[in-house]
Formats: structure tokens, C-alpha cells, sequence
């Protein structure tokens, strides 16, 4: 028979053991609140982060877009939750950055929505997400609520991140922090000096003043509540600081804008008696189908012809005629017929640039810019960087297949940089190539005097691509302080002067041609001429601060006995 208090003792024991599975089960909840509180900021980050990206008036939330991704980095210990926000991140932000890539699959290429979700998520938004997630990861070795952290750590490893998107080729260097700053003129003229990624570094350094203020602010608040500061200390060394500091470093970057723009100014950089070249940039507005029906290619160029004839012409001197991306697409483009109709078609002392399909002896096809004069081809440059899966297939793997009678392979240039028109050295870009700060810049450095880019942006229809990628071209225009004449198959087209300005511009999906006079630059840009020093420093930053962090774990394991 048990006895009384042996019994007692079990009733004892059994609601000890429910209270540790009630403890435990509080703290599986609690971890799940948490996790869903994380998953929710990082959302919000990458959704405030997307519309700074793709809609160029919301381009101040690229300044707090990073804060609640900071807040949710700081409240996790886990090497492998880390892991999964970054995921999350850079997945969400792929998608809300590079979500017209959908559009075109659909619309174009005509694939399946699976196999459109299957190819946009795996080969786009996953390879982002994994390069976050694996740079979150390291996030962790830090302590994430420091100064040094927030104003030094942080930002630099987000620049690094961001340029392993430039030099992989599985990557896109698309949706920089850079850009989004960039919305707004004054703040885009440091990017002369430090180029998109000292542009990123900074945003980075914002945000993390900004998420600092914030915990400064919750901390203070606490403080005075308790009685445990003095209101003084808390006003000298708080929020208020750390805010005034945020305030400076956008104030100088403003007040350095205003005085960059007054030197770069078109109006303020012309010398008197110089000679200048005019620049005729014309859009013919066809889609992505018409552009690659062969049997309609003498409609088209007769168009391109008439558009050409109607442009302003203001300048009786020098002048360049631009036409977009792949326009001489036909296998009679370059026939003799061809070449001298549109010879005689440009006005006098006129070159004509157009984007074309150029073949080789060997039949190797290229995405050209040829130039023509006097019914001749006078030279041409080879499309140099091409896009993965459209221009050619990584380890062979053709998943998007032929588009109506484009080439679904080309062959990737190798030529020089530079076209010599009218005696004035061109750096010239195809499509995605203005993406890339270092080919730009080696055009620059090489001697290019005026920067032409030739695009196709029709793929995408009326989504956010065309516009951000107008604005990376007006960024490379204030980088290498060139002008930059930009012409698009269905726009956005422009002529851009080398303080970003505008100075014409066809709209989206229009039908025109515009004119501008604009002047050959010399020099080189304190960006050009020192390369990326912000990603050189930031590099420097990240490995001393790494090697720092693991120089004590190392020391103490050193210091352990031998078992």
C-alpha cells in the first residue's frame, strides 16, 4: 500500500514535469512570435527597399530601408536563422527590384507560368538570396548594436556584397543602393569622387545612425523613466547626437551636390568658341516582336529613316546619328542597297551608330554597334559583357530556347573598346553593359571622350526596368563626367550631360528623334582615376574586423590544455 507521502511526492513530480513542458512550450511560442516578428521586419525591408528602387521619387526610403533589416539581424544569435532573413531578404528584394524579368518570360518568350516561376525563382531571385544569406551569416561574428558596427562594419560588407554582383557572371550588378540614391540629383554627384558604391556605402551608414538613433531613443526613454540619467547626459550623448550626426553627413552631401552642379553645369562648362558635335538620337517605339520579324525589316528601317530625317537639327558642324540596340537585325542590313540608302539618307558631316547583328568569316554572330559613312561600314565594338540565358548559356543550359529569328547565341566581343567617330573617340555600351561601373570605366581610362549607350528595353513593357535603367546611365554619365547619349528601342532615350541632367529625352513607348549640341570631355573623374577605393576600403574594413573578432577565439583555443 503506498503511503501517503510517497503519493504526495508523485502529484509533486508530475506537476514539476507539467511545468517544464508549459515553460518549454512558452518558449517555443515565444521563439515562433519572434521569428514571425523578424520575418515581418525583413519584409518591410526589402518592400521599402524595392519602391526606393523602382519608383525614383520614393528614392529617400533607400535612407531608412535598412533599419528594420537591422533590427531583426540584431535580435537573432542563430548563425542559421541569420542565414534564412538573408535568404528571405534577397529573395524578396530580387523579386521587387527584377520582377519585369517575369514580363518578359510571359510575354515574350511565351513560357509556361510555372516553368516562368521555376526559372525567375532558382536562376534570379534564389542566387541573391544565397549571396545575402551568406553575408547576414557573417553579420553575426559581430556585435550588431556598436557604433563601429553600424557606421563602419556593416555598411562595408554590404558593399562587398554588392560588388560580388558586378565580378561573378552569374550575377546582375541591378538594384544597387547607389541607384536609389541617386533619385535625387545633388546626392548622385558624389558618385564623381566614389563612385555607386561609395553611393551604397553611404546609404548603408545611414541607415545604420538611423537604427541607432532608434535604440538610443528606446534606451533613453527607459533611462528617464527611471531616474538613472540626467536629462543633459542623455541630450549630449543620445538619439539627439547620433541624429545630428545623420543630419551633417546629408547636409554636406547636399551642399556639395549644389556646387558639383554649378560646375558641371551644360551651360557653366561651355568655352567660348569651342566646337561641338550634335547628336541626333532617334526611337522608332517597335516591340520586341516587330523588331525580330525579318520579313518586315524594310518597314522598319525606312521609318528609322524618316524618323531620322525630322530631328531638329541645330548644328551645322559635326554630327552623330545614334539608332538603338540590334536595329540592323536582317540578313540583308548590311547589303550594299542597304548601307547606301541609309547613307544617303543622314544629313552632311553625319556618322551613323546603330546596333546590329554582325557576323563574322568564321559565322560567329555578335550584338554590334556598327558604324556606317559614306554606304560603308566604318567599324563596329562587340557587345563585351552578354546576358546570361538570353545571350548565351551557362554550362550549356539553353532554358529560354530561339526568339522568332533572333540569334539565341552570341559570341562575346573581344575588339576594343573605343570607335573613333568623326575624329572624336567614343566609348560605346550595349544594353546591360552600363550596368557595370568597371566597363564604362575602362572606356574612360581608355580615352573615350563622349559615352553612347545602345538599348533594348521593349523586353520589359511599361514596368519600373526602363526607368532604373535610365537612371544607371545617368549615373555613369556623373561618374566618368561625360556626356551620354542613350538610345532605346521603345525608350527611355536621352541625351545626358555629365552633372546627370537631362537635356532631351523621348518618353516611354514613344516615337520621335531628338537633337542636342553637346561638347567632348577631357579629364578624368577622381572616380576613374583611383578606381573603386570605397570597395578597396571596405574590403580592408572587413577582413582586419573579421580577423579581429576571431583572433581572440583563436588565442583562447590555443591557450586550452591537451586533453
Amino acid at each position: 500500500m503506498m503511503t501517503l507521502s510517497a503519493a504526495h511526492s508523485i502529484r509533486i513530480e508530475k506537476a514539476r514535469k507539467t511545468l517544464v513542458e508549459l515553460g518549454k512550450l512558452i518558449q517555443v511560442l515565444q521563439m515562433r512570435e519572434r521569428t514571425f516578428k523578424a520575418r515581418v521586419l525583413v519584409f518591410t525591408s526589402a518592400l521599402l527597399y524595392s519602391l526606393s528602387q523602382s519608383i525614383e521619387c520614393l528614392w529617400f526610403l533607400s535612407f531608412i530601408s535598412l533599419a528594420p533589416l537591422l533590427y531583426a539581424l540584431t535580435r537573432e544569435r542563430s548563425g542559421i536563422r541569420l542565414a534564412s532573413l538573408g535568404l528571405q531578404w534577397g529573395v524578396l528584394m530580387a523579386t521587387g527590384t527584377a520582377y519585369w524579368i517575369v514580363h518578359a518570360l510571359l510575354s515574350h518568350y511565351e513560357k509556361s507560368p510555372f516553368f516562368t516561376l521555376l526559372f525567375f525563382l532558382f536562376l534570379v531571385a534564389l542566387p541573391v538570396g544565397i549571396l545575402s544569406g551568406l553575408f547576414f551569416t557573417i553579420f553575426g561574428l559581430f556585435e550588431r548594436r556598436k557604433t563601429l558596427f553600424l557606421c563602419c562594419i556593416f555598411p562595408s560588407l554590404w558593399v562587398i556584397s554588392e560588388y560580388i554582383r558586378e565580378i561573378v557572371p552569374v550575377f546582375i550588378p541591378w538594384g544597387l543602393a547607389g541607384y536609389a540614391a541617386a533619385g535625387d540629383i545633388r546626392l548622385a554627384q558624389a558618385a564623381s569622387s566614389i563612385g555607386v558604391y561609395g553611393l551604397s556605402f553611404l546609404v548603408a551608414l545611414v541607415n545604420g545612425l538611423i537604427f541607432k538613433t532608434i535604440i538610443q531613443f528606446h534606451h533613453s526613454s527607459l533611462c528617464m523613466r527611471r531616474g538613472s540619467a540626467p536629462l543633459c547626459s542623455i541630450i549630449a550623448c543620445g538619439p539627439f547626437a547620433t541624429m545630428s550626426v545623420t543630419m551633417i553627413i546629408m547636409a554636406s552631401l547636399m551642399a556639395y551636390g549644389d556646387m558639383a552642379l554649378r560646375e558641371w553645369s551644360p551651360a557653366n562648362n561651355a568655352s567660348p568658341g569651342e566646337e561641338l558635335v550634335g547628336v541626333a538620337i532617334v526611337q522608332g517605339g517597335h516591340d520586341v516582336r516587330e523588331r525580330w520579324n525579318d520579313r518586315s525589316f524594310g518597314i522598319r528601317l525606312l521609318e528609322y529613316i524618316s524618323l531620322t530625317g525630322k530631328a531638329p537639327y541645330k548644328w551645322n558642324g559635326r554630327k552623330i546619328v545614334i539608332w538603338p540596340e540590334t536595329i540592323l537585325n536582317s540578313h540583308g542590313a548590311f547589303s550594299a542597297a542597304s548601307l547606301g540608302l541609309i547613307s544617303s539618307s543622314i544629313p552632311d558631316n553625319s556618322n551613323l551608330l546603330s546596333g546590329g547583328v554582325r557576323k563574322d568569316t568564321y559565322s560567329r554572330v555578335y550584338n554590334s554597334v556598327v558604324l556606317i559613312k559614306g554606304g560603308k561600314i566604318a567599324g563596329w565594338y562587340d557587345k563585351h559583357i552578354l546576358l546570361p540565358f538570353a545571350e548565351y548559356t551557362p554550362l550549356g543550359a539553353a532554358f529560354l530556347g530561339k526568339f522568332h529569328d533572333a540569334p539565341d547565341i552570341f559570341t562575346r566581343g573581344s575588339g576594343p573598346r573605343l570607335l573613333g567617330v568623326a575624329g572624336i573617340p567614343l566609348g560605346v555600351s550595349i544594353c546591360f553593359e552600363s550596368a557595370y561601373p568597371s566597363h564604362i570605366a575602362k572606356s574612360v581610362q581608355s580615352g573615350a571622350r563622349i559615352l553612347v549607350n545602345v538599348s533594348n528595353d521593349s523586353w520589359f513593357g511599361r514596368t519600373s526596368q526602363p526607368f532604373q535603367h535610365h537612371r544607371i546611365a545617368r549615373v555613369r554619365a556623373i561618374e566618368s563626367r561625360r556626356y551620354m547619349a542613350r538610345a532605346s528601342n521603345s525608350g527611355i532615350s536621352s541625351v545626358i550631360a555629365p552633372s546627370g541632367e537631362v537635356l532631351a529625352k523621348i518618353g516611354l513607348g514613344e516615337k520621335g528623334a531628338v537633337y542636342s549640341s553637346i561638347r567632348p570631355m577631357d579629364g578624368i573623374s577622381p572616380y576613374h582615376r583611383y578606381g573603386n577605393v570605397m570597395v578597396m576600403i571596405s574590403l580592408a574594413v572587413s577582413i582586419i574586423s573579421m580577423f579581429l573578432m576571431a583572433f581572440p577565439a583563436l588565442r583562447k583555443r590555443l591557450d586550452m590544455p591537451l586533453q
